[in-house]
This record gives structure tokens, C-alpha cells and sequence, in this order.
């Protein structure tokens, strides 16, 4: 058992082997884990910490097939994963079934891809107990900047892994986000991007929304206010919506504490400085507007438990102010000569992402909005017969040409 699992970590991280010991400075490892959620697939998981101080902690995970782990001369089609802003890995677990199986990461597994997940640098302790424990004000570091260097710390990693130093970035609403901003600070080591999230507008309506949030953000970072609790009140209406749906809401006794969540998560702007545009919205209402049209209710509630509980202000205003108009994140994406692809949107994200396409000057860009009426959440924290329609379905198709000596995956749904 201990020479598998060494050969394993060997296959995981043998840039590793080069360091002294188990340490790339800046980086440490911290630990190393090994497990199965599905008897196909096997899972190494690292958690790594950058510097001296413990909050800057966050993991990688690489997702392997146990059919590819042991044929040396077929060729590895790595996929760099983003987990999403100030979410855990646990997020690409989700899935409305229950099954891992039907998990975005496992399907790509699964699909014959290399997926490496990189997750977010948070807190997720009780928010009192931080500054008891920490030096706290690191949080004030966390960013895009910050999501870059681990990114690129993990495309290290996946190089001396399989060979193959460009591989495909992308990641869910936040995570595609950082992974722009990851392709504009290298972008020649990336072949191909994909994002359902976006961050950028031509439209001055849009950017001015944007900017006054950014200077409040920005403001708050000046003065040594670094951070703030991540659902803050809107995590306890979950609790209520999850826990007693057909209460009356203590904050709005016309309607249940249901329909309050629903109302804040369907309608437009209803989410204040969490909204990117005056049109903005989490998940489509249906025609009656007393329900989500597609987001599964479970799966949201499912998420929120993946959340930090402490967020950086500088993330928020890092966003927010390329919203706006910075281009610090955006200004090397004409470098890019790969292809991207932007998916989903909707109300949430697709203003946004067509947007971007002047700044890709050199890629091939596509955008697919499906569905056109939907919000950020309505191509993943859905039912899984839809999100492989909408989702799962196209990215596949697309990331066949990335490595186009793969074939097409041999799932039902993907034609």
C-alpha cells in the first residue's frame, strides 16, 4: 500500500522530487491526501500554504482516471479547474443526483481529461475566532493577484506532471474570472480559456454602477478595513428559506421566507453591490415569479455550506473596479492567441461577456448564452439533465478541438 500510494503522489507531483523538502518558496506543502468518491476515479489533494502566515492557505486537487493512471504513452489532456471567488473545492462536487459520478470534475475525469482544481485562499472558521488566532489583515492581500500566483504555481505543477505546459484554463462564474485574469498575467501559457463568468463593459451605464462599489471597496482597503463576513444577513434568510420555506419572513411578513430568498435571487438588482449590472440576477423567477425557472433550490442551499466566511475587500474591488474601467486584469488579453469560450450568462454574466470580445484581438472567441433569459446560476446549480445540456454538453464539444487528438468523449448526451 505505501509503494501505490507513492507511485501515486510520484504521478501527482514529481516537481516535487526537485524540492527540498516538499517546499517551493514561496510555497509549502502542507499535506497530501489521497481518497476515492468514485471507484473509477482516484483523487490527490494537497493543501498548500504561501509564506509564513496560515491563512494563506488553499488546496490543489487533481482528479485522475484509474484507466489512464498506468499507460504511460497515452497522452495527458490536462484541464486547469478554478474553484469560484471565496469557494471551496467541494463546489465542482455538486450535483442535483447526490452521485459524484455526475459531478462536473468526475464527468471530466471521466470524459478522459486530467482535471487539476485550484481552489481559493479563505477562511472558513467561526469570523469571531480570526483575529483571536491570526493575523488577519493578510486577507487584505487576497485577490486576483493572489488567485494568479497559485494558478500558476499549479500550471507548474501540471507541466512537470504530464508535460504539457499549456493546458486548458477555466472555471464556474468567479473561477473563470480569476482564470482571465491568470491568462492576462501569462497569456502565453495557455492554450485555451472558458468561463461563464465575465468582467468587463464597454456600456458607461454598466461602469458607473460598477465604479461607485469599486471606490467603496477601495476606500475600505485604505483605511484598514480588510474584510467583512461573506453571506453576512442573506445567510441567515437561506437558513430560514431551507429550514422553514412556508414561514412567514420575520424581515417581510407579506411573503414566506421562501419566496423572500426567491425574490432577492430573481429579481434585477435586488442583490445590491453583489449585482454587476442594473440588470443583474442570480437565478431566472418562473412566469409567476414565486419560483426558480431553472436553479435547483437544494443545490444552491448545498453551495452556500462551500462559501468562506471571512471575504477580502480587495477581491471584491479588483472586480468591481475592472468592471469599471481598470484594466490592470484585462490589459495583456490581447496577447492571448488561443481559443475561449464564454458559456451561460444570461441576466447574470452575458452583457459582460460579450464585452470581452474586443479584448481577445488574437483568439478565437465564442460566446453561447444559454439560456438567454437565466442568471449566474443557471447553467450549474441546476438539475442534471439541463446543466449537461446547457453546460456539460458544449464545453465538451469544445474541449475536444482543444486536444484534438482525443476523439469525442463517449457520453449519449454529447452530440
Amino acid at each position: 500500500m505505501k509503494l501505490l500510494l507513492s507511485l501515486i503522489c510520484l504521478l501527482a507531483f514529481p516537481a516535487l522530487l526537485q524540492a527540498s523538502p516538499f517546499h517551493l518558496s514561496p510555497y509549502k506543502l502542507v499535506d497530501v491526501t489521497v481518497y476515492s468518491q468514485t471507484p473509477e476515479l482516484l483523487s490527490i489533494e494537497s493543501q498548500w500554504q504561501y509564506g509564513d502566515n496560515e491563512l494563506n492557505h488553499f488546496r490543489i486537487k487533481r482528479i485522475l482516471n484509474r484507466n489512464n493512471i498506468f499507460k504511460p504513452f497515452k497522452p495527458f489532456k490536462p484541464i486547469l479547474f478554478v474553484a469560484p471567488f471565496n469557494a471551496t473545492l467541494e463546489h465542482y462536487t455538486l450535483s442535483s443526483t447526490g452521485d459524484y459520478r455526475d459531478s462536473i470534475e468526475a464527468q471530466l475525469s471521466l470524459a478522459g481529461y486530467d482535471v487539476w482544481i485550484v481552489e481559493d485562499r479563505m477562511y472558513t472558521g467561526a469570523p469571531e475566532d480570526c483575529e483571536q488566532r491570526y493575523d488577519c489583515s493578510v486577507i487584505g492581500t487576497w485577490g486576483l493577484a493572489s488567485r494568479s500566483q497559485d494558478i500558476e504555481l499549479t500550471r507548474q505543477l501540471i507541466k512537470h506532471a504530464t508535460g504539457v505546459s499549456n493546458p486548458v484554463i477555466g472555471g464556474i462564474t468567479g473561477g473563470g474570472i480569476a482564470a482571465m485574469a491568470a491568462v492576462n498575467a501569462h497569456p502565453e501559457n495557455f492554450r485555451a480559456l472558458f468561463s461563464t463568468g465575465g468582467f468587463y463593459s464597454q456600456d458607461e451605464t454598466i461602469r458607473d454602477y460598477n465604479r461607485t462599489t469599486c471606490e467603496l471597496f477601495r476606500a475600505a482597503v485604505e483605511a484598514g478595513d480588510y474584510y467583512r463576513e461573506s453571506l453576512g444577513g442573506l445567510e441567515m434568510l437561506i437558513v430560514l428559506a431551507r429550514n422553514d420555506p412556508d414561514g412567514i419572513s420575520p424581515f417581510d411578513p407579506s411573503v414566506t421566507n421562501y419566496q423572500l430568498v426567491v425574490n432577492l435571487l430573481t429579481g434585477a438588482g435586488m442583490l445590491g453591490f453583489l449585482s454587476y449590472t442594473p440588470e443583474y440576477r442570480f437565478a431566472a423567477p418562473t412566469a409567476t415569479l414565486d419560483d426558480y425557472k431553472y436553479m435547483n433550490a437544494e443545490l444552491f442551499y448545498e453551495d452556500s455550506h462551500y462559501f468562506g466566511t471571512l471575504v477580502s475587500h480587495s477581491h471584491f474591488s479588483d472586480i468591481y473596479c475592472t468592471i469599471a474601467g481598470d484594466d490592470s486584469f484585462i490589459n495583456q488579453l490581447k496577447y492571448f492567441k488561443g481559443n475561449a469560450l464564454f458559456l451561460g450568462g444570461g441576466h447574470g454574466m452575458t452583457p459582460l461577456q460579450i464585452d470581452n470580445l474586443p479584448l481577445f484581438a488574437r483568439a478565437n472567441v465564442v460566446v453561447i448564452s444559454d439560456p438567454e433569459d437565466g442568471g449566474e446560476a443557471d447553467n450549474y446549480l441546476v438539475d442534471l439533465e439541463w446543466r449537461q445540456q446547457v453546460l456539460d454538453g458544449p464545453l465538451l464539444k469544445w474541449l475536444s478541438r482543444q486536444y484534438p487528438d482525443s476523439g469525442k468523449p463517449d457520453f449519449p448526451w454529447f452530440n
